[in-house]
């Protein structure tokens, strides 16, 4: 017999899940704690981005963008890395940098942290009322309680890499944060960087840990519940 949670008590557990991610992320900010009503509409702001992301693969789609594949590996590879990642990413990178860090409580670097991780809960809490709505309690239950860190630890990278550019680094070395950003990182530099002004060879490489580990979880909590890969939010019929 296949039991689904009921159209109550799948938001509740969603609302539930987000709440206690928030609750531990704030916990790490105790010195300036932010204020819950920020941090509330950092979250609602997150679900904007989501629904702006599903604006965005609907485009794709009537580009004639193939879909993603479970099945074909090289495909999937290149949609997660070269499509999902970007555009869920850079929706969320957009409503934070347009409304968020233009807050005069964003003061410090773990502040981009911690409201890049709001808007990561908030998008991720949308994203699974979209995905598994259909599906049987156990892929609810995993998806909902596994998926917003998956999302906080995107959005941690590029959330607490801009606080600090901001508050930390002078305008002339921010230039060369990004400019080295985007090389590749061979060991040798990663040996020798410093995580300082110059040292962004080993800021870039951190990068690539979590955004592994998540993608991982991903598809583990994919092929575990036998459920689609939680990535392209599509709206319910």
């Amino acid at each position: 017999m296949r039991f689904s949670l009921n159209q109550w008590q799948l938001p509740g557990l969603i609302l539930a899940s987000g709440m206690m991610w928030m609750h531990y992320i704030q916990s790490k900010d105790r010195q300036q704690p932010e204020p819950p009503w920020r941090l509330a509409l950092a979250f609602v702001l997150g679900i904007a981005a989501c629904g702006l992301s599903v604006l965005g693969f609907s485009a794709l789609e009537a580009l004639g963008v193939p879909e993603l594949k479970l099945n074909e590996k090289p495909w999937m590879a290149f949609y997660c890395f070269a499509i999902i990642g970007p555009m869920e990413e850079g929706m969320k990178v957009l409503v934070a940098a347009l409304v968020v860090f233009r807050w005069r409580e964003y003061d410090e670097p773990l502040d981009g942290f911690v409201y890049a991780a709001a808007v990561a809960l908030g998008f991720a809490s949308f994203e699974n009322f979209l995905n598994v709505s259909e599906a049987d309690w156990v892929s609810q239950l995993a998806h909902t309680v596994a998926l917003p860190i998956t999302h906080v630890l995107f959005s941690a990278v590029w959330g607490f890499g801009l606080g600090y550019a901001r508050f930390c680094m002078a305008p002339g070395t921010r230039r060369v944060l990004l400019r080295r950003s985007l090389d590749n990182v061979r060991p040798a530099d990663t040996r020798k960087a410093r995580i300082d002004g110059s040292g962004t060879a080993a800021i870039a490489s951190i990068c690539v840990r979590p955004l592994s580990t998540s993608m991982r979880t991903k598809l583990a909590l994919s092929r575990l519940t036998g459920s689609p890969l939680p990535s392209r939010a599509q709206p319910r019929s």
